[in-house]
């Protein structure tokens, strides 16, 4: 039922899903087939024969549109019990496992992963007709994909994908560049907007914030990656020996003994993150305000309440005992 008036009966019906123009998609299983009904009639590729299963997780995905409204794909089990995305009504290669399809901005490309053997891990990108099964790192030999961790298309129409690689290595790739120029990657951060990416890159026993392609500068950890909401501001924390330190915008802050839970102020007009020198934990940059200084053991979530963000509200742990301030 979709604005009370009734789609379709059936045995079955799977969870309907909204294209981006509100057109309902949903599966359905009546006489043994299957059929993606989708805009009011059966999709392409559709209907088909059911192997044996009455729900659908088993044998078919849940279909993924483009933004345009012309695309349409989704991932259906074989006689063989392999899986192959289905686009348009084409058929892809039979692999043992697939992720899930996604559409790139200007709806003129597709990506998924899919499993390619031994096993069901996805080891192998598909990205319209070219099949990523390695990458090349700067200065060494080929390392083929041991496990695809994720993948998305940003805005500009440019493929992100980040994996673990074989020989305990892992990359993260933007664009057409196969290059893997890190020992491992880590915490994959996007803006809100999906217009920017950034990772935690390690080389050489140092960590750098790597955003839109570029190096920050070596340190011994980095975390808690993250844009505002716009999308133009980028922060992140860092470790220098026993010290930590905020990142803004490629701007090293003051140096405590810990920070954490960096958070970006609305109406962008900065960032809020707690810090501690010796046992007083305090959030910065209000920090000369004696109503967000305490003494404790640890501190939890920092949320930033009030129209203006200015209120902050966090839990602090002393002698084994969290309190909510």
């Amino acid at each position: 039922v979709q604005d009370d008036k009734i789609l379709a009966r059936a045995s079955y019906i799977g969870a309907p899903i909204l294209d981006a123009q509100g057109d309902a998609a949903f599966w359905v299983q009546q006489d043994n087939r299957w059929t993606l009904l989708w805009k009011g009639r059966p999709a392409p590729g559709t209907p088909f024969s059911a192997r044996g299963s009455n729900t659908s997780p088993t044998e078919v995905s849940p279909p993924a549109f483009s933004l345009d409204g012309r695309h349409v794909a989704y991932s259906r089990r074989g006689a063989d019990g392999r899986y192959v995305v289905v686009r348009d009504g084409k058929s892809g290669t039979a692999y043992l496992s697939v992720g899930d399809p996604v559409f790139s901005p200007d709806s003129a490309s597709m990506a998924y992963g899919a499993a390619a053997g031994p096993d069901y891990e996805l080891n192998t990108l598909v990205l319209d007709d070219r099949i990523i099964s390695q990458v090349q790192p700067k200065g060494g030999p080929p390392l083929s994909i041991r496990s695809l961790w994720g993948y998305r298309f940003l805005r500009n129409g440019r493929l992100t994908w980040f994996a673990a690689l074989a020989g305990g290595k892992s990359c993260f790739i933007l664009g057409d560049d196969t290059s893997a120029d890190y020992d491992s990657v880590a915490q994959p951060a996007f803006d809100p907007g999906s217009r920017r990416a950034a990772f935690a890159g390690f080389r050489d026993m140092k960590a750098h914030a790597v955003v839109d392609g570029e190096d920050g500068p070596p340190y011994d950890a980095v975390a808690f990656l993250q844009f505002d909401e716009e999308g133009r501001r980028f922060a992140y924390t860092a470790k220098v020996g026993t010290s930590s330190l905020v990142v803004l915008d490629g701007v090293a802050g003051e140096l405590f003994d810990e920070v954490g839970w960096v958070r970006f102020t609305p109406g962008d007009k900065g960032i809020a993150f707690w810090a501690r020198k010796g046992s007083r934990w305090q959030t910065e940059p209000t920090r000369r305000n004696s109503d967000t200084s305490v003494r404790a053991d640890k501190v939890g979530n920092l949320i930033l309440a009030g129209s203006d963000g200015s209120v902050p509200v966090y839990s602090v742990s002393e002698n084994g005992a969290w309190h909510l301030i």
